[in-house]
């Protein structure tokens, strides 16, 4: 009857409790050690409580031992988890996939002990695999404050603000993870990343370097450092690292982007635009790689291909200006020149220091026969950008032709 009263009808478990004070008055003592042995587990020490109170008063063993198999059934059915076992039973959560249940542990905890700095690191690890990425933020900068040594608290942080291209904030929490983590290489990307969007190239480009020491088969880490030796112009060390990064992950959308553009640069057009080809394949949400597609196709003479996609791009960012102006130019290499002057003002409109859209105005308006319009145009370039690298980006003739005000075949 006890034991089905418990378990059918738990509410009535606190009455139960206050009636069994009234079996000797060594109860209250007994009682308040029980609290104490099963709050932390320590069923035998609870069940010894229950052989001492016996021992005092001998008589009637049969509601005795009742009462011992209902207070232990309440141990075992509601005791709390100690602070140590309910953290280990949130991580393995975690690893298992189940961030929603982790939570619900990691958050019982912290109603007892909001103290607990493994709670929280747990708690913001939780949060941000179901991607509450503010409030895991909040949990993980807790944990830190309350133990600023916490390894796993600040790696988690750290990967969490780099990710949101808070490249001011992640740098220095980055560099804190890496002190705790020295044998991490993803902390040593993610700085990278961080340094990279604050204009550091060199910075990043040891971060990545180091970070591919440590972990050699991270396809990302290559990527990023293949776009970094693009960036300076070491065409071959960047194609090498992209394709150490293919070769890692075929699906490494950004190594093929990278890959399409050098080997553009370096005149070999038609793997260029496979290369291209194949990283929207694996990223059809990505306007970048549809741009790099789009020139690509157009250094082939593919222009009503090229034109489609940058309609691509457009549709998946209307305000992208590189976009706009380089529809201009396909759409002008069929022939319909007002409506690539259009496009070109329309890439002013939304970056006025796109230094392409005020170039291609300035041909297209000269072009046309609008010179002082031309004029302007091409002023307005040479104050963004100095004439010599004006030359670089446009053919030399049509350069000459719009600074003097004169036209051009070109």
């Amino acid at each position: 009857m006890i034991r089905a009263l418990t378990v059918e009808a738990p509410q009535f478990i606190p009455w139960i409790i206050a009636a069994l004070a009234l079996f000797a008055t060594s109860a209250a003592l007994f009682y308040a050690r029980w609290t104490f042995g099963v709050a932390d587990r320590r069923l035998d020490e609870a069940r010894s409580e229950f052989q001492k109170m016996l021992e005092l008063d001998p008589q009637d063993e049969g509601s005795r031992r009742a009462v011992e198999e209902l207070v232990l059934l309440i141990a075992e059915k509601y005791a709390m988890p100690s602070p140590r076992s309910a953290d280990e039973s949130g991580a393995r959560l975690l690893r298992e996939g189940r961030p929603v249940e982790a939570e619900k542990v990691f958050r019982r905890i912290l109603r007892t002990d909001f103290t607990s700095a493994d709670a929280y690191a747990g708690l913001g690890k939780a949060l941000e695999a179901q991607g509450r990425a503010r409030e895991a933020e909040a949990g993980l900068r807790e944990a830190v404050r309350l133990d600023p040594q916490h390894a796993s608290a600040w790696k988690t942080l750290a990967n969490l603000v780099a990710t949101q291209n808070r490249h001011k904030e992640a740098s220095p929490i980055c560099r804190q993870a890496i002190l705790l983590n020295p044998d991490c290489g993803e902390l040593r990307l993610n700085l990278a990343v961080a340094v990279l969007g604050l204009g550091r190239i060199d910075e990043a480009e040891r971060a990545l370097r180091e970070s591919l020491k440590l972990e050699s088969q991270n396809p990302t880490a290559h990527a990023r450092l293949a776009s970094i030796l693009c960036h300076r112009g070491k065409f071959s060390e960047a194609e090498i690292a992209c394709r150490q990064a293919i070769a890692l992950d075929p699906s490494e959308s950004s190594a093929y982007n990278i890959l399409g553009f050098l080997l553009r640069k370096t005149d070999r057009l038609r793997e260029a635009e496979a290369a291209c080809q194949r990283a929207c394949e694996l990223q059809p949400e990505r306007a970048a790689a549809q741009i790099n597609h789009g020139v690509a196709l157009r250094s082939i003479g593919r222009m009503e291909e090229a034109e489609a996609a940058y309609r691509r791009a457009l549709e998946l960012q209307p305000r992208n200006a590189v976009a706009h102006s380089s529809l201009g130019v396909a759409v002008r290499k069929q022939g319909r020149f007002l409506e690539a002057e259009a496009c070109y003002r329309r890439a002013i409109e939304i970056d006025p220091v796109y230094l392409p859209a005020w170039l291609n105005l300035a041909i297209a308006l000269q072009r046309r026969g609008a010179h002082e319009e031309a004029q302007v145009a091409y002023r307005r370039a040479m104050e963004l950008e100095p004439p010599q690298s004006i030359g670089r980006t446009a053919p030399a003739p049509i350069v000459r032709s719009v600074a003097a005000g004169t036209s051009s075949t070109s």
